[in-house]
């Protein structure tokens, strides 16, 4: 099981417009937008299947996939994909058991927004190297909306889906169905077996199904209710020699995710109180061993959140996070239950309209481990409307806690690990200049550096197995580029984005004489990354190119074995027509059209050229 761990691992990069946040998360409303990176997902990215999917083109991350359909992770800041938080609608449902979350197991909506916070996460603990949010949005406009979605392509790919919203004076509602499908049907080089023979994938196929309903409502009082409910389901039968180092084949995982949240506003005081549930299961095999593994996790949360303004600069803000988390698996010797409990003060100044500093403190503590005191200090200034600038900078400490499995894996498993801590500094610098009406130019760069103490490494003992122990200490450190020009001019609309990224990360501390892990780069995270993205638009038609280029990976600690630099280049042609109340939209997108042979996880080659054609068709009814 740990090795489903090695499975799932590092990194993702691009590029993406800032902007605005609208978290609604209430006791935290003051985000600025050179803090985040989002991207919302509009009938640009119809042809986007996953939530990593769409994070591929966020700067500063990488995503990697293990193949198509396959496990999906994210990483950032040069550290393991268990160093950044995933939230689901503000809330943490990053796998207790396994420390990371697997992104294929969370839906695309309409309405939605997935985001990469590059600061350290001040409301969460354990994003030590930031927060992934994934976000839906009702509509708040009396109508109603209906979409249909179809797409086809390369290796039996198919997916349909069905979009309904609806909203009335008081209430907003919508549900998503969708199924999908595809098959690894590709030729590559096979050199894990049998070296230098080419091979065709076959029979190695996915499917995936998901519903999510959810429903919003205004009530006379003054607050609102919230329910969000998501139900997904995929299988895999994939070869064992495409899934991962340790011959996982025939997983089935389902995935189940309900919240409901109250929040209310009077004055100056704000509150809101969320619970939220969680339930997965994992179930595969191990084609070496012939062995079923089934493994159940629940997750529970309740959340409180509150935040009072005064001296008309002043805001005070405050909550509290319990939570509890429960795994039945064969690899353990019962079922194991852990609790949380974490709770934060927050003092946010603004003694003008172009400052803004911050200051939090967290207490966060585990069943049968220490007791943390996280912390953040923040300040942001900016200035102009044409032509403006911020500057921001930040410094927080976070902890990350032993997962189930570092704690009660059996054999290998110690309770006595240690809490991850780390020391975490974020500054950076923004400029947008808009040139006359027609052109638009942006600049931004980031600087990072992380300190991470007491990180728990898997390590091969001499009983013939391998076993955890707080050995790291790891400085990870780093920048990120970013730029974009867009040009109007009629019906004539361009847009060019690049970005480039350096992060080194190492363990900076020697273990013996001949250690040849001290400053080595982590394991499959790029020093040198980088995106280009390029749209020309006219009236209804649009082209896209965009790549993505990334310096080798380590895939072992002493650096011994790498997976070479790779560049992907994907093109695509949409066009959008619209009949009274009815759009329709069909975009073909081809993906890895230097049909370049590259892989993201060692000895598993991801497909070459292919491509995806898909049809939205919306009607939308607006009411006065």
């Amino acid at each position: 099981m740990q090795k489903i761990i090695g499975l799932i691992g590092c990194f993702c990069l691009s590029i993406i417009q800032v902007s605005a946040d609208t978290q609604d998360s209430i006791a935290y409303s003051l985000e600025l937008d050179t803090l985040l990176v989002k991207q919302s997902l509009s009938s640009n990215h119809i042809s986007k299947s996953t939530v990593g999917d769409v994070l591929k083109s966020s700067s500063g991350v990488f995503v990697r996939t293990n193949t198509l359909g396959g496990v999906q992770s994210v990483s950032a800041q040069g550290l393991p994909p268990q160093y950044v938080q995933v939230l689901w609608n503000d809330v943490p449902v990053s796998s207790g058991m396994l420390g990371v979350a697997d992104l294929s197991l969370f839906s695309i909506g309409y309405r939605q927004e997935v985001n990469y916070s590059s600061k350290s996460q001040e409301f969460v603990t354990g994003g030590l190297a930031g927060v992934v949010n994934i976000k839906n949005i009702l509509n708040v406009d009396n109508g109603h909306l209906l979409r249909y979605k179809q797409s086809l392509g390369s290796f039996g790919q198919l997916s349909s889906g069905l979009y309904y919203e609806g909203a009335s004076q008081r209430q907003s509602w919508s549900i998503l169905l969708n199924y999908e499908q595809a098959k690894n049907d590709f030729s590559y080089n096979d050199y894990t077996v049998f070296p230098n023979v080419n091979r065709t994938q076959k029979y190695g196929k996915y499917n995936k199904w998901n519903i999510y309903p959810q429903w919003s409502m205004a009530l006379k009082n003054g607050s609102h209710l919230y329910w969000y409910q998501e139900i997904l389901s995929i299988h895999r039968e994939i070869p064992p020699y495409l899934v991962s180092p340790n011959n996982l084949m025939n997983q089935n995982d389902i995935a189940v995710r309900q919240m409901i949240k109250w929040s209310k506003k009077k004055g100056d005081f704000e509150h809101s109180i969320r619970g939220l549930y969680v339930y997965q299961n994992l179930y595969y095999q191990d084609f070496v061993l012939n062995i079923e593994r089934d493994n159940k996790e629940n997750q529970g949360l309740l959340r409180y959140q509150g935040s009072f303004k005064f001296h008309s600069n002043w805001k005070f803000s405050f909550g509290n996070d319990i939570k509890i988390s429960g795994v039945q698996t064969k690899n353990y010797h019962s079922v194991v239950k852990e609790y949380g409990w974490d709770a934060y003060m927050a003092m946010s100044f603004l003694p003008n309209e172009n400052t803004h500093l911050k200051a939090m403190i967290k207490t966060a503590t585990r069943s049968h481990l220490q007791w943390v005191l996280p912390f953040f200090v923040e300040a942001t200034t900016y200035k102009g409307k044409n032509h403006e600038w911020k500057i921001w900078a930040n410094i927080s400490k976070d902890a990350r806690f032993p997962t189930l499995n570092d704690r009660f894996w059996v054999p290998g498993g110690k309770e006595d690990l240690r809490t991850e801590t780390s020391i975490n500094s974020t500054s950076g610098v923004s400029f947008n200049h808009l040139m006359n009406e027609k052109w638009e130019w942006k600049h931004q760069i980031d600087i990072f550096f992380n300190k991470v103490s007491n990180m728990i490494l898997w390590l091969p003992t001499n009983r013939g197995y391998f076993q955890p122990s707080n050995e790291g200490k790891v400085l990870a450190y780093g920048f990120n580029v970013e730029q974009s020009i867009n040009w109007i001019k009629g019906f004539n609309k361009i847009s060019l984005k690049a970005d480039y990224s350096f992060h080194r990360s190492g363990n900076i501390q020697k273990k013996q004489q001949n250690d040849k892990t001290q400053w080595v780069q982590l394991p499959y995270y790029p020093i040198h990354s980088g995106k280009l993205s390029m749209i020309y638009s006219w009236k209804n038609l649009s082209l896209d190119i965009d790549g993505q280029t990334y310096s080798q990976r380590f895939v072992t600690r002493d650096a011994g074995v790498y997976i070479p630099a790779y560049t992907v280049l994907n093109a695509s042609i949409a066009y959008l027509q619209k009949i009274k109340s009815i759009e329709l939209e069909g975009k073909m997108t081809f993906h890895n059209i230097l049909n370049d042979y590259y892989e993201e996880v060692k000895y598993r080659p991801m497909p070459g050229i292919n491509y995806l054609f898909t049809l939205l068709i919306t009607w939308k009814h607006e009411k006065n």
